[in-house]
């Protein structure tokens, strides 16, 4: 759940919680396309610059590296470093949008 903390205009200071743990926003969410940290940074930079969120699009990893291969725990797939969270950006496809369950 979300926790407002202090405005200033329209700016906000927040958090919310995790099963990892609590996560201050607004902060640096880095992107990991197919599980791969992109960029010039390293999992020990993130570490450093205090990156509490990794972000994974489903669809991606669907395709590369496979479903096989992440089945039991993608955050040791991708060597996640202890105490980054791990979201998966789930891709809605809209074309089906209109079948009802």
């Amino acid at each position: 759940m979300y926790k407002l903390i202090k405005t200033n205009g329209s700016a906000r200071l927040g958090s919310f919680t995790t099963a990892h743990g609590e996560v201050q926003t607004p902060g640096f969410m880095n992107v990991a396309t197919c599980g791969a940290i992109k960029g010039a940074l390293s999992a020990l930079d993130l570490k450093e610059l205090r990156c509490q969120v990794q972000l994974c699009n489903t669809y991606h990893l669907h395709l590369r590296p496979g479903d096989e291969n992440i089945k039991k725990n993608l955050a040791d797939f991708i060597n996640l470093p202890v105490g980054l969270d791990l979201f998966l950006q789930i891709v809605v496809d809209f074309r089906f949008s209109h079948l009802q369950s």
